[in-house]
């Protein structure tokens, strides 16, 4: 074919525009451009409230002009150039600052700052969006049978390991004036800088004390705002530049939207905020930044983060009619802010491009703190709860470009609920809103991303029944690098409590942070019907189990209710409260994590706490190795052991860092060189000229200041060392041994294998004795282990053992058809390893089991399409775990399997919902009917209905008449298809079954879940008297498919059609 011919069908395509076209050593690529692409807008009604923006299901699609895109779907960035920053001194802007106060109040008396307050419109999409079918099940991630694992609020387990070791409030409601805060600030060297709706403080981090800058948003944006209020502040302290960056939007300009509004930036010139800091302040039109977005627009929620090459900002766009209109991504060089030139962005469009498209909704950068070419952009997924979407920008300092979407699938997930608050005098509509399952922040360290959100959970910290209450969900995702990220580990912070009942405490808006040791640390407000609205924490250290949380710990003690009269709340989202939090990483010691929360400070007013979390301290120095130097010698290396307890343990963090890792020796030892090594061990060179004889005290002080002393384990002075019985014989049954140790110095005693401890007698300095215990030997082949003792080895020889057993429970699982999550449970000694292998691909090993000792193994069984049953084996140890499956029913279904809408009466009352389903041949034999229950909707577990069947023999759409047989049944299970089994097989010789439900139900209970994706198949029905069924049609012909099916005797699964598509009866 000529070339020419191939361009034929874009020329129809392209009346303006371009095409290109490249060819590279794995083929050709074209790209094209439209110089015609359509934009559609729509009409705005003036409002003085600045919204969230709701996600309407008539909301309009915005078409952007194509961007050049690749064969794998990777978008390639056009950089665009825009406009000098304007500098200006933190002592000029405090100038106009105190101007503006003093023209506001002459008199001298305090601001009333009242600003506009900002109204959420939370649509009802995305909480009737449908769960991610490869949803993980439960409250953390890897699962596990151990319920104290999970650490849910009323079970015994160690605080925050974290604990708060400074606080104060750095601002209230009078400072901001806003509803909500937009609660954000940040740590840097020696400073917090809060930056909220209506305030811009600075403080000194050690005692809280306000610094140079104290100015309201709208003084210090003065220069770049143009003359519209700013709201979505967002702060970051960049420690690879040094730099403070500010981010926000400008919304309202004489009470009016701002259409086509700018993204607003500050930069410093250094570390410090002093009066002589330079900032330069930047911004940009979001819809002029190459290629062009769409006019008419509002840019709202602006998201940040920072790393080694630029600054990532997320934007939610919505239509002038409130209707959401997709998420762009601006990708902006942080070379050029930092050296004060022209600023140079790079925008993606169209991240998601409408309500339920494919893509990431909220697009959250991730923070960086190493050097790297690459960064990572991350959403909830638009289309599905229980999915993440994360993206790659490859060259984000030069020419970026845009990886395709990379789901992870992730626990369920639900959007959260209102929070009720104690002292709460408007009811539902004085309830607290959460502001929907958004990831509020995220950041990489060593190759994971870390973030976290709120959902709706039940009273075990899961999503798939009826939300009571929210949680805090966090995640570490790895494999980054590759197209197939995948979900590492997951936790949750909720409340458990053995019913579920709505009155327990709410974890939301949260925000959390990893530190260099992998700690890690979340921030959040907690309230509930019974308490207060108060700020906590929570965490876990880098070794505890995967998916656990500790427990949480509240920082801050409301008495006070909140009722503020500018914000009453109303039927739609309730008060404001966030819009966001956050959690920072101290820049000088890499350790101590900062957060910043909302909580009611006073009645009816909110204040914003600032938290101190300070990592565990150094481990306790317990052995020098050797432990005895010679007066006057120089460059001796001495290494140090220490003991760790509940995270303690040293660190350094580098040269990079100002604050570092100390240690000093009593009695005139210099300590020369310190190179850590890992938690618990160091090296130290050291020096004995001048030092006096006799035994020494070493002291570590880790780069945050806390320090730890091992008094008497080091020596100074000429020592000889007397071991008795260097060798030991044992048996395989293990024993308690002693040896003596004489000398006039100090000692240690390390094990140097695992099967022998040291029980007393570590350390000495003088005659003693060791104590250490030898354990039983279960292998059937003997070992050799050893202590160093004294600088002597000691050996030990064990005997074989009678060799590893293992046991687990249960010795078998069946499963149905539909497959599922399975749990077994090894016992078996310390030192049995084993494996676990499935022997068919329909079972999967999920990571993270033991491999050694106890331990549990997760596994999936996928569908069974056959309709054979089947049985594979999981090979653990020396033994097979046995899986068996049903086959595959014969099922009559009208769905697709997605239900994005849910049908009952808002008002309550009697519902009756049923399809009309035929078999292909005759007799037919109904054995089992299966119901997609709606915990979105609020169908309750245990809730009461009956189950109906009958046949409607005639084969017509007309089912008035048909005589059911019932079952009085209770709901067992939600957001899934559960089957509900008939007490006898019921057959039919002709026509149709008729399948379904009757149920009483309360206002707003609306339980059954429904199909609007296919075309609808005319064969669901709704009565209120069980007489008279009227064939139920969606509005504006939105195809209505209940999620009931019928399950037969034999066969597999069929999609009954329409009426015209049934094949002849015989």
């Amino acid at each position: 074919m000529p070339f020419c011919s191939l361009l034929a069908p874009f020329r129809q395509r392209l009346s303006l525009g371009f095409i290109l076209i490249l060819f590279s050593g794995s083929g050709w690529f074209l790209f094209t451009h439209n110089a015609n692409a359509q934009r559609r807008t729509a009409r705005r009604t003036p409002s003085i409230n600045k919204s969230a923006r709701s996600v309407s299901p008539r909301a309009r699609r915005v078409a952007h002009p194509a961007a050049l895109t690749l064969r794998d779907g990777t978008l390639i960035g056009q950089p665009w150039t825009g406009d000098d920053p304007i500098a200006e001194s933190t002592a000029a802007i405090m100038e106009r600052e105190q101007q503006r106060l003093a023209s506001l109040q002459p008199t001298g008396q305090p601001e009333d700052n009242l600003r506009p307050p900002k109204t959420e419109r939370e649509g009802p999409e995305r909480d009737r969006l449908p769960q991610n079918p490869d949803a993980l099940p439960g409250a953390q991630w890897p699962l596990t049978d151990n319920e104290t694992a999970r650490l849910g609020e009323g079970e015994t387990a160690a605080l925050a390991p974290q604990p708060v070791a400074f606080s104060f409030t750095a601002a209230t409601q009078a400072d901001s004036g806003s509803f909500p805060p937009d609660s954000m600030g940040a740590v840097g060297p020696s400073q917090f800088l809060l930056c909220i709706n209506g305030r811009i403080r600075v403080f000194n981090k050690n005692d809280g004390m306000i610094g140079a800058l104290n100015a309201d948003l709208e003084t210090f944006f003065t220069s770049v705002r143009d003359g519209a209020l700013t709201t979505d502040p967002r702060v970051r302290f960049d420690r690879l530049s040094n730099r403070w960056f500010i981010v926000v939007i400008n919304y309202l300009r004489g009470g009016q939207l701002v259409l086509n509004n700018r993204v607003l930036m500050a930069v410093s010139d250094g570390p410090q905020i002093t009066a002589t800091t330079v900032w330069r302040f930047y911004s940009f039109q979001h819809n002029t930044v190459t290629p062009t977005g769409t006019s008419g627009l509002f840019a709202d929620y602006p998201t940040l983060a920072v790393d080694n090459h630029a600054l990532y900002v997320g934007v939610n766009l919505f239509n002038a009619d409130d209707s959401f209109a997709g998420c762009d991504l601006f990708v902006v060089r942080k070379s050029a802010l930092v050296s004060g030139t022209a600023l140079v962005a790079t925008a993606f469009r169209g991240l998601t491009t409408g309500p339920n498209a494919p893509g990431m909704f909220t697009p959250q950068g991730a923070d960086g703190f190493e050097a790297n070419n690459v960064g990572y952009v991350i959403g909830v997924d638009n289309a599905a709860l229980g999915r993440l979407v994360v993206r790659r920008v490859n060259d984000p300092g030069g020419a970026p470009t845009l990886s395709p979407n990379l789901n992870v699938n992730v626990l369920a997930t639900a959007q959260p609920v209102r929070v009720p608050h104690l002292g709460n005098t408007q009811g539902a509509d004085g309830n607290l809103d959460a502001i929907g399952d958004r990831l509020f922040a995220a950041h990489v360290r060593n190759g994971r991303l870390w973030t976290a959100h709120n959902i709706g959970v039940d009273h075990r910290g899961t999503s798939f029944n009826l939300r009571t209450r929210n949680a805090a969900r966090w995640y570490e995702i790895g494999d980054l690098d590759t197209d197939a990220p995948r979900l590492i580990q997951a936790g949750t912070v909720f409340a458990d409590s053995p019913n579920n009942t709505t009155d327990a405490r709410s974890y939301f808006i949260p925000t959390l942070m990893t530190s260099g040791q992998g700690h890690m640390a979340l921030g959040f407000s907690a309230a509930g019907a019974n308490e207060y609205v108060n700020a906590g924490t929570a965490g876990r250290l880098a070794n505890d189990t995967l998916g656990t949380t500790r427990v949480p710990l509240l920082f801050t003690a409301s008495s006070q209710a909140y009722n503020p009269s500018r914000d009453p709340g109303d039927s739609a989202i309730g008060r404001r409260w966030g819009d966001y939090s956050y959690t920072s990483l101290d820049p000088c010691d890499d350790m101590t994590m900062w957060t910043v929360q909302q909580f009611v400070d006073n009645t009816n007013s909110y204040g914003l706490r600032v938290a101190k979390l300070a990592a565990p301290p150094p481990a306790l120095p317990a052995s020098a190795n050797p432990p005895s130097v010679p007066v006057g010698q120089n460059n001796v290396e001495v290494t140090i052991t220490g003991l760790s307890n509940d995270g303690a343990g040293f660190y350094d963090p580098g040269a990079n860092f100002a604050c570092r890792l100390n240690a000093q020796i009593s009695g005139g030892v210099a300590v020369q060189n310190i190179t850590y090594v890992n938690a618990t061990t160091l090296r130290l060179t050291v020096s004995t000229v001048g030092a006096s004889v006799g035994t020494k005290n070493i002291s570590v002080t880790n780069p945050d200041g806390q320090s730890v002393t091992g008094n008497g384990i080091f020596s100074v002075g000429e020592c000889s060392y007397n071991v008795a019985s260097l060798t030991h014989n044992v048996a395989a049954s293990g024993a308690n041994l002693s040896l003596n140790v004489t000398s006039a110095c100090g000692w240690t005693a390390i094990s140097q294998s695992p099967f022998i401890t040291v029980t007393s007698g570590a350390t000495g300095n003088a005659n003693g004795a060791v104590n250490f215990t030898v354990a039983p030997n279960i292998n059937a082949a003997p070992r050799v282990g050893s202590l160093l003792v004294a600088e002597q080895t000691v050996t030990v020889t064990q005997a074989a053992g009678a060799g590893c057993t293992y046991e687990f429970t249960p010795a078998t699982q069946n499963f149905l058809s539909y497959g599922g999550f399975g749990t077994v449970t090894m016992t078996a000694s310390n030192d049995c390893a084993w494996a676990a292998t499935a022997s068919d691909s329909w079972v999967s090993v999920l990571p993270g089991f033991a491999a050694r000792g106890n331990g549990t193994i997760n596994f999936n069984v996928a569908p069974n399409p056959s309709q054979q049953m089947r049985v594979a084996t999981i090979t653990l140890g020396n033994r097979n775990f046995i899986v068996t499956q049903e086959a595959a029913p014969r099922e009559l279904a009208i769905d697709d399997g997605s239900f994005e809408r849910d049908s009952g009466n808002t008002l309550g009352g009697t519902i009756y919902r049923l399809n009309r389903l035929t078999p292909t041949s005759y007799p037919a034999t109904l054995t089992s009917i299966a119901i997609y229950f709606s915990g979105r909707g609020g169908a309750p577990i245990n809730g009461d209905f009956t189950l109906l069947w009958g046949n409607n023999a005639d084969g017509d759409n007309v089912i008035d008449g048909t005589v059911f047989q019932p079952s009085n049944l209770k709901i067992t299970a939600v957001n899934e298809f559960t089957v509900y089994t008939l007490p006898a097989p019921y057959t039919i010789n002709a026509g149709d079954f008729v399948v379904g439900f009757k149920m009483l139900t309360t206002p707003d209970i609306i339980p059954l879940g429904f199909d609007n994706n296919n075309p609808a198949r005319r064969r669901s029905y709704r009565s209120d008297d069980g007489v008279m069924f009227i064939l139920t049609e969606g509005a504006n012909g939105t195809p209505v498919n209940y999620g009931i099916r019928a399950r037969l005797t034999g066969g597999a699964q069929e999609l009954v059609g329409y009426e015209a598509d049934i094949a002849p009866r015989p």
